[in-house]
């Protein structure tokens, strides 16, 4: 076969791919939901009408309202991207790996004394993403102050605006990768022999299925348990907290409690690795480490942000005169929120309780650090098989892993529509 560095690659090129695949859809989720705070077809009816062109109207009028909202998740994207550990295990360069892959070796090495340099290498992984994170908001504050006059020069054209036939090839493939990406996974899993030089398999089977589905079981189970009991627990915190921020509001209490807010997303900004281990010290110092209390709640330090991401913008907007009217008919507004303010959010809290559940399934290091080794869980089984197991194997764990969340999602978008079904308006 011809010797392509198609993973592993010095420059993580591959890695950076990976990245970029895994990370569009996150950022595509976070934008439509932003984009429910804006009047976009008025805008674009508005800014039209002035004789500017659509993507003038987007450039002008949409994305620097839009782009306030995105900060956060595009941040997050930056620091997660910096201190992966998990992804840059399977396709990042080996030989030197990545700063935070290298930080992980340190804190396992059998000399104990290497925890200190690793300690190091987790400050300073710390302070290279908060000066990054810095750096990006400098240079958003001068790419703001050098494109403001733009906004205003009245030009209704731009040759930008033939750029749409090349984005729309960039989403094309992306999406193709992706599809392809699952396509060749699924593919591996049934493959009982496939040689160079051959494009095909030359014998397919099922015989791998039969071989893991009684080694997965136990993981799967772990995994699932955990997510669930993470991702409930974090809705029930995430209710609470945007309840208690629209009290706030209502009240027009300016404190300290409705800016420690940002607490939550501390999580998304620092590091994994920066933490984990001082995390674990504590739970072994309390002799809590390796107990489900710990996984659950390591599990849950990291999905309750992501919950709070994906549902405060639609929580934040939702039409308080339904809550009014209803406390007045019944007069109670406990009632009045259940039955009424629970099941017109009732889509995107499930798609929020969803997104959890994905988040809590991906865990690789904290359930490592935390769980002591004691819960293996899908995921960290299937990255340890992918460092040089055979590949039928690794494809059916990875499969296995993608259709855990992918069950919650598809009971997400379902319920809805059962639960509602003579509520034209709700169910869709």
């Amino acid at each position: 076969p011809p010797d392509w560095s198609t993973t592993g690659d010095p420059l993580a090129i591959s890695l950076t791919v990976t990245m970029i695949l895994k990370e569009v859809p996150f950022l595509l989720l976070m934008t439509i939901g932003s984009l429910n705070q804006l009047d976009v077809k008025r805008t674009i009816w508005v800014g039209r009408s002035l004789g500017f062109h659509q993507f003038k109207v987007w450039t002008r009028l949409i994305i620097p309202q839009l782009y306030p909202m995105l900060r956060l998740p595009v941040l997050t994207v930056l620091a997660y991207s910096l201190s992966v550990v998990d992804i840059a295990l399977i396709i990042g360069p080996s030989l030197p790996p990545p700063l935070a892959v290298l930080i992980d070796h340190w804190f396992n090495d059998p000399d104990l004394s290497m925890r200190l340099i690793g300690a190091a290498g987790a400050t300073l992984l710390f302070l290279l993403i908060s000066s990054l994170i810095g750096a990006f908001i400098l240079a958003e504050k001068i790419i703001a102050l050098l494109t403001k006059p733009r906004l205003l020069n009245g030009i209704r054209h731009s040759w930008w605006g033939q750029m749409k036939s090349t984005a729309a090839l960039a989403a094309i493939t992306l999406t193709a990768t992706t599809g392809l990406s699952l396509f060749l996974l699924m593919l591996w899993s049934i493959t009982r022999s496939w040689r160079f030089p051959d494009a095909f398999p030359r014998t397919l089977s099922l015989f791998y299925w039969t071989k893991s589905l009684p080694l997965i079981i136990e993981p799967l189970i772990t995994a699932g348990l955990a997510g669930l009991f993470s991702t409930f627990i974090a809705i029930i915190l995430v209710l609470g907290c945007l309840e208690n921020e629209r009290y706030l509001s209502r009240s027009k209490i300016d404190s300290i409690s409705r800016k420690s807010i940002w607490i939550i997303y501390l999580p998304l900004l620092v590091p994994q690795i920066g933490f984990l281990f001082g995390i674990q010290t504590i739970f072994t110092s309390l002799h809590l480490e390796g107990s489900w209390f710990s996984l659950v709640w390591i599990h849950l330090v990291f999905v309750l942000p992501y919950i709070f991401l994906t549902l405060a913008t639609t929580y934040r907007t939702y039409d308080q005169r339904y809550l009014q009217v209803a406390a007045i008919l019944s007069g109670s507004a406990l009632r009045s929120f259940i039955k009424i303010k629970l099941p017109m959010l009732a889509k995107p809290i499930l798609f929020s309780l969803a997104v959890g559940f994905a988040v809590s399934i991906a865990q690789y290091l904290p359930t490592l650090y935390v769980g002591a080794g004691r819960f293996a869980t899908i995921t960290t089984e299937t990255v340890s098989l992918a460092s040089g197991s055979d590949r039928r194997v690794i494809a059916v764990y990875a499969l296995c892993q993608f259709l855990l969340p992918l069950a919650i999602y598809s009971m997400a978008i379902a319920l809805p529509s059962v639960l509602f079904r003579n509520r034209q308006l709700m169910k869709n």
